[in-house]
């Protein structure tokens, strides 16, 4: 048991914060949390007040026109309720426009990126693959075993907008028919197969 000089009593130890020269401090956790309440009270009680007696504002200076308009004018923030965008309608629409014509462009940009580091990392020997390829039209579809309109496929697709990248080598060439091709398009094997047992 320990004394509390805030609440004046004895309180178990586990109340207390051990300082930082190993000793109990002398109030509580409760005391101290209760004082520091009543402080932040008495400090913040004349900011509050004349937040209260403050009048509402009806206009806003937009931070793109910089043009005086009313509040009905600014769009409401859907973070933080109750509070208004610093650009007018206008503004804020002319700028989502330009926002997303940007990002469209970058994404663009970083999918033809994508594309061409994947053909330039996953082309393989070109004499390997067409000697390889020379052997598989010759094999039945992997799939269905259709011997007509065979055609060369990858196993994993090449696509940089598929969930498995495959290489464009021997290694990753099947037999396939036209219609198994069609169906499986940019389908990882295990997906293809899943659809098909359907």
């Amino acid at each position: 048991m320990h004394w509390c000089a805030y609440h004046l009593q004895d309180e178990p130890d586990k109340n207390f914060r051990i300082k930082k020269n190993g000793k109990l401090d002398s109030w509580c956790i409760e005391g101290r949390n209760e004082n520091s309440r009543k402080e932040s009270k008495i400090k913040y009680a004349p900011i509050k007040e004349a937040n209260a007696a403050r009048p509402i504002p009806t206009t806003k200076i937009c931070t793109e026109c910089k043009v005086e308009k009313p509040l009905e004018d600014f769009p409401e923030r859907s973070d933080r309720p109750g509070k208004r965008h610093a650009q007018c309608h206008k503004c804020r629409s002319t700028y989502v426009a330009k926002y997303n014509q940007k990002q469209r462009s970058n994404i663009a940009r970083h999918k033809s990126q994508k594309r061409a580091l994947i053909a330039k990392s996953t082309i393989g020997d070109k004499q390997t693959n067409d000697e390889y390829i020379a052997i598989l039209q010759n094999d039945p579809c992997c799939y269905c075993g259709n011997l007509i309109d065979i055609e060369i496929d990858h196993i994993d697709p090449i696509s940089p907008l598929s969930d498995v990248h495959g290489a464009h080598n021997w290694t990753n060439f099947t037999a396939v028919c036209s219609k198994c091709k069609k169906e499986k398009i940019n389908n990882s094997l295990l997906d293809f197969l899943n659809k098909k047992d359907r």
